[in-house]
């Protein structure tokens, strides 16, 4: 005779092991801890802008060859060009083990670190694509910012190619019909 046990497959667990923060060049750095009953197969950040939770953007942190048990490490994520990127979000831990079973951190919300523009004609791109981010309702509005911006003086003084580019991006945000043409 025979004697089998059968074992329960829980889900993963996976925690902050440290408050996600912005090195000094505006990186990601991300420290967590996640175990598995019989391995990890990918770990990975989901983060969401805070005034629309439901459209979540998802970076794969790891991926381990061998699905050990636990994982500990440190991670550094550059998101300073995504188009979160100093806006407030909430950030989830995700991991997976081999079955599809997934587990969830706690949420952690913070500004996502961004990169930091000097010329004024760049810093008013960029408040203008934060705009578009957080109401996208406002298309039309913006693409009449953008279209003034391509005429403006600051336009004109980084030449041709700079008003080109704006002319070009105003026109293809105009014609835009879905979030991510947007």
């Amino acid at each position: 005779g025979w004697q089998v046990s059968v074992l329960v497959d829980h889900p993963p667990s996976i925690a902050f092991a440290q408050p996600p923060r912005p090195t000094h060049r505006s990186v990601l750095e991300l420290g967590y801890a996640a175990s598995d009953d019989y391995g990890i197969a990918r770990v990975a950040l989901d983060f969401a802008l805070v005034e629309r939770p439901l459209e979540v953007d998802r970076a794969v942190l790891a991926e381990p060859a061998r699905a050990p048990a636990e994982v500990e490490s440190t991670t550094y994520l550059d998101l300073t060009a995504h188009p979160l990127a100093g806006l407030e979000v909430e950030l989830t831990l995700v991991a997976e083990d081999g079955l599809g079973q997934v587990g969830r951190s706690e949420p952690v919300r913070m500004v996502l670190p961004e990169r930091v523009f000097e010329h004024p004609l760049a810093r008013a791109v960029i408040a203008l694509r934060r705009r578009l981010v957080r109401e996208p309702g406002e298309r039309r509005a913006v693409a009449g910012e953008l279209d003034d911006l391509a005429e403006s003086d600051l336009a004109a003084a980084a030449g041709t190619t700079v008003q080109l580019g704006l002319a070009v991006a105003t026109a293809r945000l105009r014609g835009a019909r879905e979030a991510e043409e947007r």
